[in-house]
């Protein structure tokens, strides 16, 4: 008889519950890897990386340049293990009266914190745009429902905004000057990270979590699967089929690339540190590491 995988429990730190996760759970993938895994949806970075820092958090899901910044201003030992995709579905934003890039020429931008990489994303999006950042007024404005309100109330003229906002931003007459997935097709989407004392003492746990979600990816991207995905959605996150159907269309309408090849994660993580590197003169190393990507290969 074939002795069950140990029920490892993982918790994982993310802004939002993407739709692999739920199919990784309603497919019994994580289950099937030995684990139990527990999502704990974190605001913002900081907090994901004093959950892994203080052994709350296992594993989180964010952007690979909050790990370099982690590196460099906290020296904590964390790197990115997993890319999914590429493809941000994020948004920049004009306010009410802003329906050009030349309308925010000058103006304010308001930016979780300017010397992050959805900031240095804003900035290339602008320049590719004929508007010089220098020449505006950069604010750190928190959380994208926080730009969100900014924009409404004319405190700033652009801000980035996560495409969940859709609605919203529809409905306060703003107005969408670019998408990220357009300027930067080839950022990192959903990435997983960790910290090296975590990777050490539970490295079958991180493997048997890329497993799961790289298979939980390729079924989800089969197009046969598209009802019983927003199926598989809609039940975890317990909200209605159209609802699971818009985030799943949105999240696929960003991603410009799915990712299982540890070269290409790493190419992609490269270029994530390369745009710090232009806009503040840092340089990151390791902040990827492929063991557990090119182990999928085996």
């Amino acid at each position: 008889m074939t002795t069950p995988p140990t029920n490892r429990p993982l918790r994982v730190g993310a802004f939002t519950t993407s739709s692999v996760i739920a199919v990784a759970e309603s497919l019994g993938l994580f289950a099937a890897n030995g684990l139990r895994v527990e999502v704990e949806e974190v605001k913002g970075s900081g907090a994901q990386m004093k959950g892994l820092r203080e052994g709350d958090l296992h594993v989180v899901h964010t952007s690979p340049d909050n790990v370099m910044k982690a590196r460099l201003d906290d020296g904590d030992d964390v790197f990115v293990f997993f890319v999914q995709d590429t493809g941000l579905p994020q948004m920049l934003v004009g306010r009410s009266g802003v329906s050009r890039f030349d309308d925010a020429r000058g103006g304010r931008v308001g930016v979780d914190d300017p010397a992050s990489g959805f900031a240095f994303v804003v900035y290339e999006i602008m320049k590719a745009n004929g508007v010089d950042p220098n020449d505006c007024e950069i604010l750190p404005v928190g959380t994208s429902r926080q730009r969100l309100d900014a924009l409404i109330a004319g405190e700033i003229e652009v801000g980035l905004l996560s495409a969940a906002m859709s609605g919203r931003i529809s409905e306060a007459g703003l107005t969408v000057l670019a998408r990220a997935a357009d300027a930067v097709p080839w950022y990192p989407g959903v990435a997983a990270a960790t910290s090296r004392a975590m990777a050490e003492a539970r490295p079958e746990a991180i493997g048997g979590y890329v497993r799961s979600l790289h298979d939980a990816m390729m079924w989800a991207s089969d197009p046969a699967n598209s009802d019983e995905l927003h199926s598989h959605v809609a039940a975890y996150m317990d909200i209605s089929t159209d609802e699971a159907t818009m985030i799943t269309e949105r999240e696929t309408a960003a991603r410009t690339s799915t990712l299982p090849d540890p070269t290409a994660s790493a190419a992609a993580v490269a270029r994530v540190g390369e745009l710090r590197t232009a806009y503040t003169g840092q340089t990151v190393e390791g902040a990827f590491d492929a063991t557990w990507v090119a182990a999928l290969k085996r």
